[in-house]
């Protein structure tokens, strides 16, 4: 059963993200221009090795990054994770993910003021907030920002609407999209 929704979710999500992609898509792209995408969030982002231990049927693990790169290239199009880490949750898969790169960080909510922790999962990271870490999440370089923050981002919705407009002060190009659970 987890594996089913699991499956279900990463689908619903790559399916939503492509469709977005291409409403989005700028009247100057080319066909070869490269997309840079920042998968931004909690574990649901990072990925981690599924408990029955097939990552063949879900690659990266509990990510969707694994299916949504595939969705995307087959498609044509050409893109580039980017992030601070390159993590894959099921190790040894990566041709499941060829391109590792993501802000996902398992634990993390929306904002944690408290702060502290700082440099241990990656440098520049204090704490387990994402909107108190955004300048170490390669916010500015992105084109495209696929924010799942998951059952961290439980929470009123005025906080996530500081972490969108924080993103989207900081790299005013971007566009962010906001997935979670169905």
């Amino acid at each position: 059963r987890q594996v089913k929704t699991t499956l279900l979710a990463v689908t619903l999500v790559s399916i939503l993200v492509v469709g977005l992609v291409i409403i989005t898509r700028p009247k100057a792209a080319t066909p070869q221009q490269t997309w840079k995408i920042l998968p931004w969030g909690d574990s649901n982002t990072e990925g981690g090795t599924p408990p029955d231990g097939f990552c063949n049927i879900n690659p990266g693990g509990y990510s969707y990054r694994g299916n949504l790169f595939k969705k995307l290239t087959t498609d044509g199009y050409s893109i580039d994770y980017i992030g601070p880490l390159s993590l894959n949750g099921c190790t040894g898969m990566t041709e499941d993910i060829p391109d590792l790169n993501h802000a996902g960080y398992g634990a993390f909510s929306i904002s944690d003021p408290g702060g502290g922790d700082c440099g241990s999962r990656s440098p520049g990271v204090c704490g387990y907030g994402l909107l108190e870490n955004i300048d170490a999440m390669q916010v500015k370089a992105a084109d495209i920002i696929l924010l799942m923050i998951g059952f961290n981002g439980r929470g009123p919705a005025s906080a996530l609407e500081a972490l969108v407009n924080a993103a989207m002060q900081a790299n005013p190009d971007v566009k962010v999209f906001v997935g979670g659970y169905p």
